[in-house]
């Protein structure tokens, strides 16, 4: 798309027919921000800024109105100035153009800032710019909106989206303050991405938008040979991965998706000729926010394409403009709370009649709950359920409405409602038994009362496990029990039976307890992601075995070059392993918990490999990534993009050198949810930073890779050689005692089969258990029967019997 940059004559011709010229106001034709590149967010280590232009008019606070530029998102720029916006000026309007993420270089593969990263960064800037208003005499109830073109898409987008959650991302925080504008204006602007193509409607000279490489599959980053916008349409009934969540990135990027009763006014203006964006995405615009009851001005100018509107558009925008930003400060009419009933001991719903506002409508409700905001709902609706409320408590509610400009009313009548008396028992919600054979995490679904939950009565775990010591840990819902030892792979069941909640309601009886079933894992399993264990000896995919959703396969690009053993695959030669998809699961799993382990059981081929080599990577080209870990020259290097990082990850975190070695190793890294990031070497803390931000930042379009980036890798010499024993992701930070626990289950994690006892013929006879025996208590020459721990001791017994003639 390009930039709706006016020609001089234009310039010119706007100057004298609104009589009001900016050159007039004694300003250059480029007229200077009063205030440049005012820094509303970081992200991935680039500040995100915007330009502020005071009025030459009117009196403070000033409406605004936020200036998006356009370029196919992938070029343009906050300065200079589109032209039709800069008149607002000289009509008491401030003006803030704002600077957004683009999707990369036109030319270069791997563009990761892929949507929804543009909106998230718009909407990011309209809450700073109302956190701030005060410092800059802004009026934080008189938002609006200007953008031709990609930047007219954006505007469009802001505008519909005001009660769309999942759009609104946390650039910059304030998350207090409301992205809403109280008008939007669009001019050329995409407005239904996956039918955009057949809306030319044969017109000659029309660009291909749905071509692998347009803009429009760039943005969302289905963008390489035989992919695309239009191959997203031609799957959109296919519920096979990616397609499911390429329509709904497609969907959610059109601003046709999300036109609802409580949008602002929007002016729309489009060329009937143009070849860019076909004037059918104007009209569809217009239609559907008249069906809901939403003012539209639109303007079709016949014989005109893209960025060639006249000026007396122009002057239209700027009349519009000024009309729907007029001050509003009377708040709506009162909502009456009508209805408050409590449904449970934890919920109450709540009901009011519906205010109204003559000027500028009802955009939203805002619920009180004990005089303190805890919900705010679009204009539409007229009830709500506060939830996770605490038993037999009385509340205080009250609700008030919001009208377009953010003007709020009174607050309604107070309403008392309590919740009902707790009757229920509490339920197991979850049993965790991994690592450690003698421990299992009990979770209930509701505080339970201490000396009940620590009393071992209450507990049996049948076959032939018996309970040492029960301990209710800080959070009141989980409680930790010591037991007998667990054989790994057998299937036991808990009995709960008499653990009474705070408000004293139990379970009683064998017939009244809860049995929940469950095995012990020699791994830990809580959080896990995906797992690879390269068991299967053969083939060119390498099964996610993980058991979590949907597996994530890998496809082996060379598999010339690549060597099966028994329980590991080892990368003779240059390859890439990759996802045969974006790693949806990995990076949605991570992104939501704002954790990460990644973990790894490798033998490095040498201690040369540099770069860092690409061991693992979730990532897109040489430069980009959400995470690596890999070897430097003698130090493990991991790097995890944050929003206080670069795109590559930078800063970094390396192990001490001389860490990397030829030996079978277990390298972990973690990152928390405070953005410590952590790299143990063989069950050991070996490095720390706390390098902040989260992971919001991280891109939605790149593959999980071992061996090598999943394209080109520029030049450098990047890729890894050595063997694959366990690969496997976490969407959590493992602790280092969960750590350890890994480690201690070695790189081979049990199957069911004494085999990873024995490591020499897989078969469970006398002479193992002979061999086991003599060798009790000693380190070195158990090794061969007990290579996890390099100790015998009575856990291996244990695993040997437990196994007794499984295997084959």
């Amino acid at each position: 798309m390009a930039v709706g940059i006016r020609t001089p004559f234009s310039v010119l011709v706007l100057f004298v027919l609104l009589g009001s010229a900016v050159l007039c106001a004694g300003r250059a034709a480029a007229v200077e921000p009063d205030f440049a590149d005012l820094q509303y967010a970081t992200v991935g280590g680039q500040a995100l800024s915007l330009d502020l232009y005071l009025p030459t008019t009117g009196s403070a606070p000033y409406p605004v109105v936020i200036h998006l530029h356009g370029g196919g998102w992938f070029s343009g720029d906050k300065y200079p100035l589109d032209v039709p916006v800069l008149n607002l000026l000289n009509n008491g309007i401030a003006i803030a153009s704002v600077q957004y993420r683009l999707t990369g270089n036109h030319f270069l593969h791997g563009d990761d800032l892929t949507f929804p990263a543009q909106i998230h960064d718009v909407k990011g800037a309209t809450r700073w710019l109302r956190a701030n208003a005060g410092t800059y005499n802004l009026d934080v109830t008189r938002f609006g909106v200007w953008g031709s073109s990609a930047g007219g898409h954006l505007s469009a987008l802001l505008g519909t989206s005001g009660s769309v959650p999942e759009l609104e991302g946390a650039i910059g925080g304030n998350l207090e303050y409301s992205s809403r504008v109280q008008a939007a204006t669009v001019y050329y602007g995409p407005t239904d991405l996956l039918n955009e193509q057949l809306d030319f409607n044969g017109l000659p000279g029309a660009q291909d938008q749905d071509f692998y490489f347009s803009t429009r599959s760039r943005l969302i980053g289905w963008s390489r040979l035989g992919e695309g916008i239009g191959d997203i349409r031609a799957n959109q009934a296919n519920p096979n991965a990616p397609y499911p969540t390429l329509l709904d990135m497609v969907l959610d990027a059109s601003p046709l998706t999300h036109v609802s009763g409580d949008d602002p006014p929007l002016f729309i203006a489009h060329g009937d000729i143009d070849t860019e964006v076909p004037v059918l995405q104007a009209t569809k615009l217009e239609q559907a926010l008249l069906a809901v009851g939403v003012d539209v001005e639109k303007q079709i100018i016949a014989g005109v394409g893209h960025d060639e509107l006249p000026v007396s558009v122009d002057v239209d925008l700027v009349a519009f403009l000024l009309t729907n930003l007029a001050i509003d400060v009377t708040g709506p009419s009162v909502p009456v709370l009508s209805g408050v009933t409590a449904v449970s001991d934890s919920q109450i719903d709540l009901s009011w009649t519906a205010a109204a506002d003559a000027q500028t409508g009802v955009a939203e409700y805002v619920v009180y709950r004990d005089a303190v905001a805890v919900a705010r709902v679009q204009g539409s609706q007229l009830n709500y359920s506060d939830i996770g409320l605490d038993a037999n408590t009385l509340y205080d509610y009250e609700v008030s409405a919001l009208n377009g400009q953010l003007a709020e009313s009174s607050k309604s009548n107070l309403a008392q409602e309590q919740t009902l008396a707790d009757t229920t028992p509490p339920s197991v919600v979850a049993v965790e038994a991994s690592g450690v054979l003698t421990e299992v995490s009990v979770e209930f679904d509701e505080a339970v009362d201490q000396t009940s939950a620590e009393t071992t009565s209450n507990y049996s775990i049948t076959p032939g496990i018996s309970i040492v010591s029960a301990a209710l840990a800080g959070d009141g819902k989980t409680v930790l029990l010591t037991t007998s030892a667990h054989i790994v792979d057998v299937a036991y069941s808990l009995n709960v039976n008499a653990v009474q909640d705070v408000s004293g309601n139990s379970r009683s009886g064998r017939g009244g307890g809860q049995d929940v079933p469950y095995t012990f894992a020699e791994r830990v399993a809580d959080g896990l992601v995906v797992l690879y264990d390269f068991e299967q000896g053969s083939g060119t995919i390498v099964p996610d075995v993980s058991g979590v959703d949907m597996p994530m396969d890998l496809a082996i690009e060379e598999p010339g070059n690549v060597t099966w053993t028994a329980h590991s695959l080892h990368l003779d030669a240059t390859t890439e392993i990759a996802s045969l998809f974006w790693a949806t699961k990995i990076i949605d799993a991570c992104k939501t918990t704002n954790e990460l382990t990644l973990e790894a059981w490798v033998t490095p081929a040498n201690t040369t490999q540099d770069g860092p080599a690409r061991m693992i990577a979730l990532s897109s080209v040489y430069f980009q990534r959400n995470f690596t870990l890999g070897p430097g020259q003698l130090e493990w290097v991991w790097l995890v993009r944050s929003t206080n990082t670069d795109t590559n990850g930078v800063p970094l975190l390396v192990s001490p050198m001389g860490d990397v070695t030829t030996n079978l190793t277990h390298v972990v890294g973690t990152w928390d949810a405070a953005g410590e990031t952590r790299i143990y070497v063989n069950g050991q803390l070996r490095n720390s930073d706390s390098i902040g931000g989260d992971l919001s930042n991280w891109a939605d379009a790149f593959r999980f890779v071992l061996g090598n980036e999943p394209v080109d890798d520029g030049g450098f010499d990047i890729d890894w050689l050595g063997e694959f024993h366990l690969v496997s992701v976490y969407n959590r930070a493992l602790t280092a005692a969960e750590v350890q626990i890994n480690y201690d289950a070695g790189a081979d994690p049990d199957d069911g089969c004494a085999a990873d006892i024995d490591g020499d013929d897989g078969v469970v006879n006398v002479f193992d258990l002979l061999a086991l025996l003599s060798n009790w208590g000693t380190d070195g020459a158990g090794a061969a029967i007990a290579p996890q721990t390099n100790v015998v001791d009575v856990f291996d017994l244990l695993d040997l019997l437990g196994a007794w003639g499984t295997c084959p």
